[in-house]
């Protein structure tokens, strides 16, 4: 679908909600107003907004405003593309080293760790660049035996909490996507905005509303998925996200009917269902070994 087709749709389902935006759309993460002429600058104020990054995989698109495509790109989602790229490499199957430094007898060495533990393998370290006086110190230190062991600390390069975000902005948008403005012009959904909005304080909770999802079974065929929860208050977004190797996280959206007060416990509260679901893995292999 065209960036014009899917700005026809998205006018014809806004203005049955409103009268107010006639042939008009609403950024869906700031609700600014654009005209169809915003598509079609050499530099748009409309571009195309890949819901999943499409560094993770990402297909399924829509549109939203320059301004938060750009600034959510590098606020948020860079800080999502790199957990699960840590994650990969964490694991052993990344094809990118870890940024991370050598401590050496109190000098430090910047470092590329190709970390291989988990499977098996050998890591290896490639330093980077540094200053030459620090090279011949560290081997000095070598020469006169004052080396007594190594330090190494592996540098992730994103913000927990905002790679967290990163996943509930992707089942804000996955919710916007598919059911449209009667979604996200609700009171309960502005609560989801406004937590995007404010990336640089994000609280605590977020953590609790989106999370990897290793204990769904069967794992969900499409790259995203809806299911209700036990306590009908919430939507849970299934997020297939692939890098090196396919991940799957969870999001809460709130119903339209949840108060806006309520919204961030109902959310935890789902959440908190699929963090205490056991997972199917792990109870196949503690069964395997009480076989035994």
């Amino acid at each position: 679908m065209s960036k014009k087709e899917i700005f026809s749709r998205l006018a014809l389902d806004l203005a049955r909600f409103t009268a107010d935006y006639p042939g008009q759309i609403l950024c869906p993460l700031c609700l600014t107003p654009y005209a169809e002429d915003a598509l079609d600058s050499d530099d748009p104020l409309l571009t195309e907004e890949h819901i999943i990054p499409g560094e993770l995989g990402g297909r399924v698109v829509t549109l939203s405003c320059k301004a938060c495509n750009n600034t959510h790109g590098s606020e948020i989602d860079r800080h999502l593309i790199e957990r699960v790229r840590s994650r990969d490499i964490f694991d052993g199957h990344g094809t990118r080293p870890f940024r991370g430094r050598i401590e050496i007898a109190g000098l430090t060495v910047p470092t590329d760790i190709d970390w291989k533990a988990p499977v098996g393998e050998m890591t290896t370290f490639q330093l980077r660049q540094f200053d030459p006086a620090v090279h011949d110190a560290i081997r000095e230190r070598f020469k006169d035996g004052s080396v007594a062991s190594l330090g190494v600390t592996m540098l992730p390069n994103y913000v927990p909490l905002r790679a967290s975000l990163g996943v509930l902005r992707i089942g804000y948008l996955a919710m916007f996507h598919a059911v449209g403005y009667g979604y996200i012009l609700s009171p309960a959904a502005r609560v989801v905005r406004e937590l995007i909005a404010d990336f640089e304080n994000v609280p605590l909770e977020v953590d609790h509303m989106a999370l990897e999802a290793n204990s769904i079974s069967p794992l969900p065929a499409q790259a995203i998925e809806f299911h209700g929860t036990s306590g009908a208050s919430a939507v849970m977004v299934l997020i297939r996200l692939t890098a090196d190797t396919t991940r799957y996280y969870a999001a809460f959206m709130p119903r339209p009917e949840v108060q806006p007060e309520h919204v961030v416990s109902v959310l935890c509260a789902a959440a908190e269902g699929l963090a205490n679901r056991p997972n199917p893995q792990a109870q196949t292999q503690a069964s395997s070994r009480n076989r035994r």
